[in-house]
């Protein structure tokens, strides 16, 4: 059997539900797993299977072939371990009695990589909140100097996701007009993962992303019916593809501003669940706005630095004068109390 064919099973495979989410592979997220399987597996153009491209070698040496390949990759810590889970699919499927059914991939030596703790310092990088605020003076700045329907839908989703918490793809799939409350403040959806029914925040009033958003509903309106994407790909309602906007606008402002490498949109979700827990909001609020079931999950999302323990400090341990000022005053009227 060929390596393409091996692919096109694999595929397969997972558009029938075999893949986590269950739902079929978005076009962009297909070609992305072939990708990187071919580039890693075999040669490029090699129309050999995996068994006769690769040779007893990769069998005994994967492991080290995938710590070395994440040694000298330039992308993040993320991506290099979604490659990895990525070819540790592919080689379990090709052994799976349910996949090709080949002895040669029956044991997977790569098994016991996990992500090292290199991961965390990105994640604390990518909710910076003056970051996401350039971000969005970006996009705004993009929006002057380009006045066309796909530059203001960009601003007002990357409004939408700095305010609200919800995911990407769930702004650009899951937002219609209709979806939006009586009252104009909330979004009714189904979450992305679990497709449960919840409720999400639209920019608050007073805010220039709010201004933008009631000016994009206007026009919205008069384009599009009820029940069309908020977001669309372009003037005919078509479905927009939210890793077009990552791989092309993202990218130009990454390197204008100067941001990582990893950074992606997903940010703002990390970074609206890191500004409410500033403000004081509870593990159980933060994860019923962001749809997680478990607040195991929703810690995950809340960053917390140096500066924040500075002001819990300060505020729960009473080292600031204020602090002493009304203790001291509470402690002399309780004194006249029989």
């Amino acid at each position: 059997m060929e390596f393409e064919m091996a692919l096109d099973r694999w595929i397969d495979h997972l558009n029938a539900g075999g893949s986590k989410t269950g739902k079929p592979l978005a076009a962009a997220t297909e070609e992305a797993y072939r990708h990187m399987v071919s580039s890693f597996y075999a040669p490029l153009g090699d129309p050999g299977h995996p068994k006769a491209a690769i040779g007893a070698r990769w069998m005994d040496n994967e492991r080290e072939a995938l710590l070395t390949w994440r040694k000298n990759s330039t992308a993040g810590p993320v991506h290099q371990n979604k490659m990895t889970r990525y070819l540790r699919q592919f080689w379990d499927f090709c052994g799976d009695e349910d996949g090709l059914g080949l002895a040669f991939f029956e044991k997977n030596p790569s098994r016991g990589i996990r992500i090292q703790t290199s991961a965390e310092p990105a994640r604390h990088q990518k909710v910076r909140e003056d970051e996401q605020v350039k971000v969005l003076e970006w996009f705004r700045n993009r929006f002057k100097t380009h006045s066309s329907f796909s530059t203001f839908r960009d601003l007002v989703a990357v409004g939408l996701l700095f305010h609200s918490g919800l995911r990407p793809v769930e702004v650009f799939e899951k937002v219609r007009r209709s979806s939006i409350n009586e009252s104009g403040d909330l979004i009714l959806l189904d979450d992305a993962k679990t497709g449960e029914p919840k409720t999400a925040l639209i920019p608050p009033r007073g805010t220039p992303e709010r201004e933008e958003w009631d000016e994009y509903i206007k026009r919205h309106q008069s384009q599009f019916e009820d029940d069309a994407l908020l977001f669309p790909a372009d003037l005919s309602g078509k479905a927009f593809s939210r890793s077009s906007l990552q791989k092309n606008v993202v990218r130009k402002m990454r390197g204008e501003l100067g941001l990582r490498a990893d950074w992606g949109l997903y940010a703002f979700r990390h970074g609206k669940a890191t500004n409410l827990a500033r403000k004081g909001a509870s593990e159980l609020e933060i994860a019923h706005l962001l749809g997680h079931k478990n607040v195991q999950t929703t810690r995950k999302y809340v960053h917390l630095n140096g500066v924040d323990m500075l002001k819990i400090n300060s505020k729960y341990n009473g080292n600031d004068s204020q602090t002493d000022s009304k203790r001291e005053k509470s402690r002399k009227q309780n004194a006249f109390r029989f």
